[in-house]
């Protein structure tokens, strides 16, 4: 008995220092994310109504990690209300140009402009307002079908959630689950299928009606039918939008 009453705070303390110093080592890393400076920020934080003209002018871009070059002079233009494929071998460059255009990096040379307006002018918040991007490997949260779609637009009515899961072809999917637009997602959607996920990522694009739309290979675990069935969707409720593929 006096053995386990001096045995036990010995194994506490060796349990509870095993513990901080875990502790520690997990608070290192969160204070190195905190004090991460922000390199994406505006000029002039313009908020002007947005109507989709895209332009890049002798744009490159390096990966800062990785040192991966990734677009070498690239111009091109999208007109206002236009559709839009960008197509290319694997690694060409796709996604670089979608991610540019959200800001989730900036552009190392060139100049990339949204009606004509340095994209570095708009504010940041506002620009990506007027943006629906779609990537192939979404992210949905730990919540339920119907806040999974109204995510970005929370103030979105039933009928509204209801009609973009009908245009991005998963609301009779839904209707065949026990609870429909309640039932709950697991953590990245760990219970829905590929291309149920996608659709949902889909439909919480679409929701908030942007102005220019991006989908960067996000149909790629939908099979053919479907697949064209949201593309003939998106053409109809998006008129006026700009539609990157």
């Amino acid at each position: 008995m006096y053995l386990n009453l001096l045995g036990w705070p010995t194994f506490a303390v060796s349990w509870i220092n095993n513990i901080v110093r875990r502790a520690a080592a997990s608070q290192k890393r969160i204070n190195e994310f905190l004090q991460e400076k922000n390199l994406i920020f505006s000029k002039k934080a313009l908020r002007s109504p947005i109507k989709g003209h895209i332009s890049f002018e002798n744009v490159s871009f390096t990966y800062p990690n990785s040192g991966v070059r990734a677009l070498q002079s690239v111009t091109f233009e999208v007109a206002a209300g236009t559709r839009v494929a960008i197509i290319g071998a694997t690694g060409a460059g796709k996604s670089t140009i979608t991610h540019l255009i959200s800001r989730l990096y900036d552009a190392g040379a060139g100049e990339i402009a949204i009606d004509g307006v340095p994209i570095q002018d708009y504010a940041v918040p506002f620009l990506r307002q007027q943006l629906g991007y779609v990537p192939q490997d979404v992210f949905l949260f730990s919540d339920t079908l119907k806040n999974n779609i109204a995510w970005g637009k929370p103030e979105a009515t039933n009928a509204q959630i209801i009609e973009a899961a009908q245009l991005a072809a998963i609301y009779e999917s839904i209707q065949q689950f026990p609870q429909q637009m309640e039932t709950m997602v697991g953590e990245r959607g760990v219970t829905l299928s590929g291309g149920q996920k996608q659709r949902i990522a889909i439909a919480r694009a679409l929701i908030r009606t942007p102005k220019i739309l991006i989908l960067d290979d996000c149909l790629s675990a939908v099979d053919t039918q479907t697949a064209s069935n949201i593309l003939r969707n998106i053409e109809e409720a998006m008129q006026g939008s700009t539609v990157l593929f």
